[in-house]
């Protein structure tokens, strides 16, 4: 049996072709998949700015659909249930596995790409829906399960201010996830208007386009001089990975979320401010398994289908990539 799949050939170029339907092994699953996200990172890979990843290899891993088909021994889920997937698997069995940090299993595999008619996964890594979900609303769910593993990692405060650097999906969840967990007052940081504009319905009190305002200025002005509380970077730029260390205020948290692309420049991070200045706190987030039940639980009370600035069939990958690499969509899905 043969499907549709878009597959990332060579750096920088993805075709649709005809493959084998991939068929699930023990304890694996198949998906018939609803949608799938365009992730913030996969422009980055595709143009070959992820070492670890290199093509041929068919892409996509925010994704959502219905199990028809099941494997040897799997008990957990069963045909017809709506699911969403971590596109990793473990062995639980590692040193990482049982010291609660499976994203680091030493053992990994990986669910085949999901830009595609069907995927296959391990039936530990999906997770059920509600009928009450929609599809398009659930494909956001693996973006969202990364910025509740970052917040939980940064230990935010109610009442303390914040500033998030970018305006794709993700940053406008962590926007949302702040003003949940009440922050006094929440920056968002990003060149393209329209996702300014989008800060604000998440929840930003201000909005700062660095292209023409300055950053610190604003910031210094609006805390009366002493920074922001906590610091949130998820737009993958260095410039604005360093701004962080000078706009946060002693004592401060920063989070850095975000695939970097340094090329032949080095971060300048300066940890004399860092250290003998203002005693900072500098923390990074990746992804934990156990953050998908709660990103859909989030969601059941939580709508953000506003967050999806496009929806497009498989055979328009082309059109839907171009868009993305613009900068200004939030979240496109793939329709296969």
């Amino acid at each position: 049996m043969k499907m549709k799949s878009a597959l990332w050939d060579k750096i920088g170029h993805m075709s649709v072709v005809e493959m084998d339907v991939p068929e699930p092994k023990r304890n694996e699953v198949k998906i018939k998949i609803a949608y799938c996200g365009i992730c913030d990172n996969d422009p980055q890979i595709i143009n070959g700015g992820y070492p670890i990843l290199q093509p041929p290899m068919t892409m996509g891993h925010e994704y959502t659909g219905t199990i028809v088909e099941v494997g040897e021994d799997v008990t957990t889920c069963k045909i017809g249930d709506r699911v969403v997937a971590n596109m990793h698997a473990f062995c639980g069995a590692c040193h990482y596995c049982h010291n609660g940090m499976e994203h680091f299993c030493e053992n990994m595999t990986f669910a085949t790409g999901a830009f595609a008619d069907y995927a296959t996964v391990a039936a530990t890594a999906v997770t059920k829906i509600p009928d009450s979900m929609t599809f398009e609303q659930a494909a956001l769910a693996e973006p969202l399960s990364a910025a509740i593993h970052g917040m939980d990692i940064l230990q935010m405060s109610a009442g303390k201010s914040v500033i998030i650097y970018g305006g794709a999906a993700i940053a406008q969840m962590y926007i949302m996830l702040a003003h949940r967990a009440g922050a006094s007052k929440i920056f968002m940081v990003d060149p393209v208007e329209e996702k300014r504009k989008m800060a604000l319905k998440c929840g930003a009190n201000l909005v700062i386009d660095p292209a023409s305002q300055s950053v610190k200025e604003i910031v210094a002005e609006e805390t009366n001089g002493y920074g922001v509380d906590y610091c949130i970077d998820v737009s993958g730029s260095i410039e604005n990975a360093e701004e962080c260390v000078e706009i946060v205020a002693k004592c401060g948290r920063i989070l850095y979320a975000a695939s970097y692309d340094f090329g032949d420049r080095p971060m300048n991070l300066n940890l004399f401010t860092a250290r003998c200045e203002k005693e900072l706190s500098i923390v990074t987030s990746q992804q934990s398994p156990y953050s998908f039940d709660r990103a859909v639980a989030l969601m059941e009370n939580m709508d953000m289908r506003h967050l999806i600035t496009g929806i497009y069939d498989l055979d328009c990958l082309d059109e839907a990539l171009e868009n993305v690499f613009t900068g200004k969509t939030i979240r496109v899905l793939i329709r296969p």
